[in-house]
């Protein structure tokens, strides 16, 4: 049964919520991915999310990175020209990016990226 995007993503913010971690002082991360990933673009969310996951006070960018990537695999069932390779963690992912997407496969990624967490970030608040 085919899903719309907004289905897919509302469907796998509900199952990750949980897994979303705050940071040391109990923020809320959420909230501020989406503004890194406009302003640094997702390459440099991602890089830095990967860099903080040994820090247990930010590993929450991390906890939401690895969301993304459930997202991303989510919607490559349906349509497999989003990514041509399932994608296993943010590192894969931000691999994938620098060297196998094309200009057209990263802004549409970029683009999922953003409205997924829009999602995310309600469910998860």
């Amino acid at each position: 049964m085919k899903k719309t995007l907004d289905q897919i993503r509302a469907a796998v913010a509900i199952q990750t919520k949980d897994e979303i971690l705050r940071s040391q002082g109990g923020s809320d991360k959420s909230k501020s991915f989406p503004t890194m990933v406009q302003t640094n673009g997702l390459l440099g969310a991602l890089a830095f999310a990967i860099d903080k996951k040994t820090s247990r006070s930010e590993a929450a960018f991390y906890s939401i990175a690895s969301a993304v990537v459930a997202h991303l695999n989510e919607v490559r069932k349906q349509d497999k020209s989003i990514m041509t390779e399932d994608i296993q963690d943010p590192e894969c992912l931000a691999k994938y990016l620098a060297k196998t997407s094309t200009p057209t496969q990263f802004r549409r990624i970029t683009a999922e990226c953003l409205a997924f967490l829009n999602y995310l970030r309600r469910f998860v608040s």
